[in-house]
């Protein structure tokens, strides 16, 4: 009977201290929800539900109405919902004075790097491939260099055919800041 008291009260125990540190964890997780509200500025799709959501700290690249030939960069630092204000890292623009965004895609540099490589493979099976298989009529031939030519100018254009994402403002697309608190407190009259 004491070995079974003994396993009962081990059991007990790290029960104990499942519950004691899940709710340790959930008393933090509730003085966290402020933290988590935020400020978004969104770019809105007629006809779509997604939205495209730039946080505060990420890097936006944009055409100014008044500048439609220059591309400016800077990082967003906060958004003052009152007066429609983006706060750039070294300046303020307006949301109604921007006229176009761009964000870089991630998906044309790794797909140029993976034709690059299979222009590489192709070449070099085929010259091992006439170098060891002993037939004197297999030769290293033209269109195994221009199908490794081909991917080779395919790796070189694809980045930089593809390399932006741009969005217009004003034909399908909306700009728009929110504020995401969970606990808005109404405004006082």
């Amino acid at each position: 009977m004491p070995y079974t008291r003994l396993i009962r009260n081990i059991v007990y125990r790290e029960y104990f201290r499942f519950f004691l540190a899940s709710g340790f964890a959930i008393v933090l997780m509730v003085f966290a929800l402020p933290i988590s509200a935020q400020r978004v500025m969104q770019i809105e799709t007629y006809g779509k539900a997604k939205t495209k959501k730039i946080f505060p700290g990420q890097i936006i690249q944009y055409h100014l109405k008044n500048q439609k030939k220059d591309w400016l960069t800077g990082t967003v630092e906060d958004y003052q919902l009152e007066d429609k204000l983006i706060v750039l890292n070294d300046r303020y623009v307006h949301i109604d004075s921007i006229a176009a965004l761009r964000f870089d895609r991630k998906w044309p540099g790794a797909i140029g790097k993976q034709m690059f490589w299979f222009g590489v493979a192709w070449s070099a099976f085929a010259a091992v491939g006439t170098l060891t298989d002993g037939d004197p009529d297999s030769n290293y031939e033209w269109s195994d260099a221009s199908v490794t030519g081909g991917f080779w100018l395919g790796s070189f254009l694809m980045p930089r055919l593809f390399r932006y994402r741009h969005y217009k403002i004003d034909t399908r697309h909306r700009l728009r800041m929110v504020d995401l608190q969970p606990f808005l407190s109404p405004p006082k009259n």
